[in-house]
């Protein structure tokens, strides 16, 4: 009896071990398993498209995203007032009475347009364009003015400044501090103010008509004034 009890045991013992080594070997396949499909497992781009071929068998490069324009912006900040415009015979009759400058019991006609701040302080004037100084003038007729050159032949200029740190040949961003506002004796009227002018090939144009536009389409403005 004692015999059959050790072996029941003996016995016992090999079945335990025998389904041991079988739980270790099932694990060690599904361990091997799964790590062989994690690294299978990369994901397909099905949204992906597959690269055009040109004409001539050479991978058709996609159209680079459209450059951001840069335009024209305006010379002077929020609140502040335009009391002269740019003198031009379509304009109506109530308009083109801003548009006149009585100095020295002479009337002139207005080439750009005039800023003025009601509580009349001073203020800070902007470049409306990239582009270089190639002017710096000063008197007591016009007072400072800064002459910005761009290309295409257009010209920017602004005028009755108090004071300005630029220097000729001086680059400029658009943006970027022209100067401060002050007064002149021409235009003694409008008291602390800036001019601003725009010239495309040599002639005055409505600065009003070039704000919001690109350099290329400033430089196709034409003088609207209408010859008396």
């Amino acid at each position: 009896m004692k015999e059959k009890v050790k072996q029941f045991f003996v016995e016992k013992k090999e079945l335990l071990i025998f389904i041991g080594v079988l739980a270790f070997v099932f694990t060690a396949v599904m361990i091997i398993s799964s790590i062989a499909l994690k690294e299978d497992d990369s994901p397909i781009d099905v949204d992906k498209p597959e690269p055009a071929l040109t004409d001539d068998g050479t991978v058709d490069q996609p159209t680079s995203p459209e450059e951001i324009k840069i335009t024209f912006g305006y010379p002077a900040g929020e609140g502040i007032d335009i009391i002269r415009v740019y003198y031009d015979m379509t304009k109506s009759n109530d308009v083109l009475k801003t548009a006149v400058i009585i100095s020295e019991n002479k009337a002139y006609e207005s080439t750009g347009l005039t800023y003025h701040k009601s509580n009349d302080e001073a203020f800070d004037v902007y470049a409306v364009y990239d582009g270089k100084v190639t002017g710096i003038s000063k008197s007591d007729s016009y007072g400072t003015i800064v002459e910005i050159t761009h290309d295409n032949n257009v010209i920017t200029y602004y005028s009755s400044l108090a004071s300005t740190s630029l220097k000729l040949n001086d680059e400029v961003k658009k943006g970027s501090t022209i100067g401060v506002a002050g007064k002149n004796v021409f235009d003694d009227e409008a008291s602390i103010h800036m001019t601003f002018e725009v010239k495309v090939n040599g002639e005055y144009v409505d600065p009003e008509n070039a704000f919001g536009l690109t350099l290329e389409e400033v430089s196709k403005l034409e003088d609207t004034k209408i010859e008396k």
